[in-house]
């Protein structure tokens, strides 16, 4: 016989339709005073902002028409959170509405395997903020002096609409290159000094053409260094909480492992998980391409680009993410199955007749009333949390899914990924696995949903605790409704709060096809609900479904081994050294030592450390200035970055292999290029660094551990630091002065740049 909804249940739906009428309020009401959007004006789009872009090189008399092209939506982060930070979010986002430019569209004209590309980009106001014409280093260009390079830059400035009368020069420098002169322009706003930043106007200039410009917020970089400390903390919790995450983890593949061997899990649910996870992938992967197509390698070729993006991504991307959730899913769908008999069974709820059931229908009844509840929960932490001092970055008012063909695929994988891999393996497996381990489900709550809501915590939000605070007290709030509403509802509440949230950027702007597209893909089980309704009504009632639970489902007991007896090991008879094979081993030693001795030159040659690391100290000790000094070994010759964010115009870096590879295949043979290393780049050497924590200056010193010499130092200086305004000409001598405290001789050098 069928069963009717008695007064109970209907006592549930009101009490859930109570609830999601109550929190849609508090959302509808609050939700952009808890969460509010930075502010721009978009008067521009991607298409209609290309004939701007498209208009600086055309000035340049550059061709563009075989080039390929590509166009993203990018922006400047740091400075974002720098003006919302120090000035609040109203004032910023004045600023940046009108003043300053923190979001562009950036786009890109390329070939494939060319050096040389042009780079563009436009505000969504239409100004230009940005321009790069990737210039091969050794193409020939007229060289001008200074006076005539600095108009072209003006000139370039004024063509694309600078104020150039509120404009003030602060820095100009030049640097040689093998068949023309670049030269460095940089002009400060008289105007606009967003929270007190210089909004700077950056002009290169190579030969007589303009070959970048860039117009930016110069981020102080004290502040970047204590927001940078603010973030650690960030991270450090999110560390912790990844060895906690790893070892949950790392114990659902071992129940997975040895579940699957016993025959528990149901593989054709993991089939079907892996089928969709490859298909939504693949599909998202590929909706991305245009976007992809922007940061196209041009050292690649572009077949090479297609064959790595389909294997590697799409395909590849799709396998992993498939066997990933394939091993959350089993590990977490067993125990559930095993802790809960009573409750509905996932494996169970792809028949027809699920959708017949009262149990489903509740589900779905109480899953759309926890999405409400739980987006009314942010709204109202994230307020409260403000009172107290808590802070969260505003939204960016766009997104890149936006310009693909399909952005609702986006949608729907934003809310499949996380809810099957969170629920099953926060909720499903780690409930009733820290259940049996600690003996108490209250534990096992609290614990999974914390490991839960701390793995959030790298986010920007601040203090460094809230995001994870906030996450986890949801985990345990959602922990005890597992046991009794099972896990029906958290999967499609997990799914409808991330999809939603993904899709509020197409419902805001409006046009059908996204309106309607994101409200299918982000509430798609409102279709089986209404489903659900119609069978009730057809059927004048549910029908049983006792056959839907996981008692249904065996679970199956585990083998008992039996024991065997200890048969003794029979050994073959020992066999004699001949004379013979003697001698062969000795003609082997031999051979052995011979080619050891007499290997060919390697680079590793290079490395020869006569000192340690208590003499490079010592040695190194007239350049040190921190409360802290330490030494490392270094590999290679440093190379310089003059992109490093460490202080205007680059800084040391890493082993320059480039170089030495470049050397290698050129001609140069080994022992000559191991002589070099030694005796003239000084490769391997010690580094040591003398540092205050938490300051910005410090130093970092090379010493030669064959020479005992310093063959290398740094010292990186606070921007605010006073000191004297020097001209090139005096700078250059202090420079040179230098010169024979390294055992360098001057006059066999070349100036090549001076910044």
């Amino acid at each position: 016989m069928n069963e009717r909804l008695t007064r109970r249940d209907w006592v549930l739906i009101a009490v859930c339709c109570g609830i999601a009428a109550l929190s849609l309020f508090i959302v509808f009401n609050w939700f952009y005073a808890a969460f509010p959007e930075a502010s721009t004006d978009f008067r521009y789009n991607r298409d209609s902002s290309l004939p701007l872009a498209r208009a600086v090189p055309d000035a340049q008399r550059i061709d563009l028409r075989d080039y390929k092209h590509g166009a993203v939506f990018d922006g400047d982060e740091m400075a974002k959170i720098f003006l919302e930070r120090t000035l609040g979010l109203s004032t910023a986002n004045r600023l940046m509405r009108h003043d300053v430019r923190i979001w562009w569209w950036h786009h890109r004209w390329f070939k494939p395997l060319q050096e040389e590309e042009f780079q563009v980009d436009v505000a969504p106001t239409g100004e230009i903020v940005g321009y790069d014409d990737r210039i091969p280093e050794d193409r020939a260009l007229p060289t001008v002096d200074p006076v005539t390079a600095r108009r072209t830059a003006e000139s370039f400035l004024t063509r694309i609409g600078a104020k150039l009368p509120d404009l003030q020069l602060v820095a100009q420098s030049e640097r040689g290159l093998p068949h023309r002169t670049q030269r460095i322009f940089t002009w400060d706003s008289q105007s606009i000094h967003p929270a007190g930043a210089p909004y700077r106007h950056t002009v290169t200039v190579d030969g007589d053409r303009v070959s970048k410009y860039e117009q930016r917020v110069r981020v102080p970089d004290q502040w970047q260094r204590d927001y940078r400390e603010l973030r650690s903390k960030n991270f450090l919790a999110g560390k912790v909480d990844g060895v906690l995450f790893f070892i949950s983890a790392v114990a659902a593949v071992v129940i997975f492992i040895i579940r699957l061997l016993r025959g528990d899990v149901n593989l054709r649910l993991l089939g079907g998980v892996a089928v969709v996870s490859v298909i939504l992938v693949g599909g998202t992967t590929l909706n991305e391409l245009p976007l992809s197509m922007a940061g196209y390698d041009t050292t690649t070729s572009y077949p090479a680009f297609f064959a790595r993006f389909i294997i590697l991504n799409v395909i590849g991307g799709g396998i992993v993410v498939a066997m990933a959730l394939a091993g959350v899913v089993g590990s977490g769908e067993v125990l559930y199955r095993e802790r809960l008999p009573q409750h509905l069974a996932i494996p169970k709820l792809w028949q027809r007749k699920a959708l017949a059931s009262k149990r489903v229908f509740l589900s779905f009844i109480i899953g759309y009333s926890l999405v409400a509840f739980f987006l009314a929960y942010q709204v109202a932490f994230y307020l409260i949390a403000e009172r107290f001092g808590a802070w969260s970055p505003a939204e960016t008012p766009y997104d890149a899914m936006l310009n693909t063909a399909v952005p609702w695929i986006a949608v729907i994988f934003a809310g499949f990924l996380p809810s099957l891999s969170e629920e099953f393996l926060s909720r499903a497996f780690s409930i009733p696995f820290f259940e049996r381990i600690f003996r108490s489900r209250i534990a096992a709550i609290i614990i999974a949903g914390f490991i839960w809501g701390f793995g959030h915590a790298t986010y920007p939000n601040q203090p460094f605790f809230i995001r994870g605070l906030e996450v986890g007290i949801a985990g345990v709030i959602i922990g005890f409704p597992f046991f009794r509403l099972a896990l029906v509802p958290l999967l499609l509440c997990h799914y409808t709060v991330h999809a939603t949230s993904t899709a509020l950027l197409l419902f805001r702007w409006g046009h059908a096809y996204y309106v309607v597209s994101a409200g299918i893909a982000s509430l798609p089980f409102e279709i089986p609900l209404l489903i659900s309704i119609r069978f009730y009504i057809r059927n004048r009632g549910f029908i049983p479904d006792d056959d839907l639970s996981n008692s249904a489902i065996p679970i199956q007991p585990e083998s008992v081994r039996q024991r065997q007896e200890v048969q003794p090991i029979a050994y073959p008879p020992a066999e004699p050294v001949t004379r013979r094979r003697l001698i062969a081993c000795v003609a082997v030693v031999a051979i052995a030592c011979v080619l050891v001795s007499a290997r060919p030159a390697s680079i590793d040659d290079v490395v020869d450390y006569r000192i340690t690391s208590d003499d490079a100290k010592r040695i190194a000790a007239p350049y040190t200035i921190g409360t802290k000094t330490y030494t490392a070994a270094t590999a290679g010759f440093r190379s310089w970055e003059p992109q490093a964010g460490g202080e205007d115009g680059g800084g040391a870096s890493g082993p320059d292999m480039v170089a030495l590879e470049y050397l290698f295949h050129h001609g140069m043979p080994v022992p000559k290029l191991v002589e070099v290393l030694r005796t003239k780049i000084h490769a391997a050497n010690w580094m040591v660094r003398s540092f205050t924590p938490l300051v910005k200056e410090e130093t970092r010193t090379e010493v030669d551990p064959r020479t005992s010499k310093t063959v290398g130092y740094h010292k990186y200086q606070d921007e605010k630091k006073p000191g004297p305004h020097l001209e090139k000409n005096q700078a250059l001598v202090i420079a040179q002065s230098a010169f024979p405290r390294f055992q360098v001789t001057a006059a066999n050098m070349d100036l090549k740049e001076s910044r």
